[in-house]
This record gives C-alpha cells, sequence and structure tokens, in this order.
C-alpha cells in the first residue's frame, strides 16, 4: 500500500511539473518564427517583418502576422493541447500570401511542443509552425 502511494505521489509531482513547465517555457516572451509548414520561414513571403507570437499569463495571445497585428486568447493544458479562440486583427493590404499562410497554420494548431528551446505548434501530428525566441 505505502509503495503505490509514493508511486502516485511521484507520478503526480512530475505531471505537475510538466504542466508548469510548458506553460512556464511558453508563457511571457515573445516568440518569432523559423518555419512554417516545414519550411524555414522566409522574410521575402512576409512585408513587415517575421510573424511573431506572445502568450501572455492573463491567457491573451498577441503578436505580429508578418503585415497586421492580432489580438486573443488561448488555453494550454498540460498535455500541450492548445486552443487558440477569439482572434482579431488589423486589416492593412499586403502584397502575397505569407500573412495567410501563417494566420491558418495558427489558427488550426492544436498542440504546443517545446524542444531545444523552440516552440512547435502542431495540427493533429503535423507539426506547422516552430518559433524560436525573438532576440531582444
Amino acid at each position: 500500500m505505502k509503495k503505490t502511494i509514493a508511486i502516485a505521489v511521484v507520478s503526480l509531482s512530475i505531471f505537475s511539473c510538466k504542466t508548469a513547465k510548458i506553460q512556464e517555457a511558453v508563457e511571457g516572451k515573445t516568440w518569432e518564427l523559423f518555419a512554417i509548414n516545414g519550411v524555414e520561414a522566409n522574410m521575402d513571403d512576409f512585408n513587415r517583418g517575421l510573424p511573431t507570437a506572445t502568450f501572455a499569463a492573463d491567457k491573451s495571445v498577441s503578436g505580429h502576422s508578418g503585415c497586421n497585428t492580432y489580438r486573443g486568447t488561448y488555453t494550454l493544458d498540460n498535455k500541450g493541447a492548445l486552443a487558440v479562440d477569439k482572434v482579431m486583427s488589423t486589416k492593412m493590404y499586403c502584397e502575397g500570401d505569407g500573412e495567410s499562410r501563417f494566420m491558418k497554420a495558427f489558427a488550426n494548431a492544436d498542440k504546443a511542443v517545446i524542444e531545444n528551446n523552440e516552440l512547435k505548434l502542431l495540427d493533429g501530428s503535423e507539426e506547422v509552425l516552430v518559433f524560436v525566441p525573438k532576440a531582444d
């Protein structure tokens, strides 16, 4: 009986650390796009710089989509399940499709993973966006 309780406590501790780690790793940083749909992001596809995302502790997400700015809300659970909702954006015209590809991938992302200091957003099991911490 004591062994079972000890295993449960250790499992719960690991589970709690994992929850805190993914949220701590994601929140409060500005992330800059590194790759989209498996291809390294090309600055020429975005009229006003590479897209960014900032996930705040108050569960708001905001950033720059390569042309416009956006803001919305998000939830992130202890297994990395991600939901982005209520996203609003400015509506400036920019040529090309970089911004629309980014926003579509961002809207479809349903999981967040941190690996090697990269934030990877997945749609199912497919990696759709990879971000790195933005240099100040």
